[in-house]
């Protein structure tokens, strides 16, 4: 059951997905939420950090001009190590993860903690 939810959806639209829905329980029920301090502070960080590891990663695919949808693994061209692939195995998925610790830390919702944790 857990390898068919796994390919469900690609992870940028997932990831997307998670933080539309700590929005939403932000927006439902704003309790309960978390008392972070520099809560802002910290989301633009994680936002930032999300980009760093998203769109370089991203471009080394276009640039290996190879298919990042991990759903399709047959599509795959290529290889890619190059960039921040030399480094981490999955910084895309580094990446959507801080995207959506950030959107946490941005709404303060303990939501935000648990759909971190099953993204990951």
């Amino acid at each position: 059951m857990l390898k068919k939810l796994e390919l469900l959806l690609p992870p940028l639209p997932l990831t997307l997905g998670l933080c539309a829905l700590i929005i939403l329980a932000a927006m439902i029920s704003p309790e309960p939420s978390i008392n972070v301090p520099y809560s802002q502070i910290m989301a633009f960080v994680f936002w930032g950090l999300s980009a760093v590891f998203v769109l370089p990663a991203a471009l080394s695919f276009i640039k290996a001009k190879t298919t990042v949808d991990p759903r399709v693994p047959e599509k795959s061209k290529q290889l890619v190590i190059s960039g921040l692939y030399k480094i981490s195995r999955n910084p895309m998925y580094v990446g959507f993860l801080c995207m959506i610790i950030g959107t946490g830390f941005f709404y303060t919702h303990i939501m935000a903690v648990i759909f971190a944790i099953l993204f990951v």
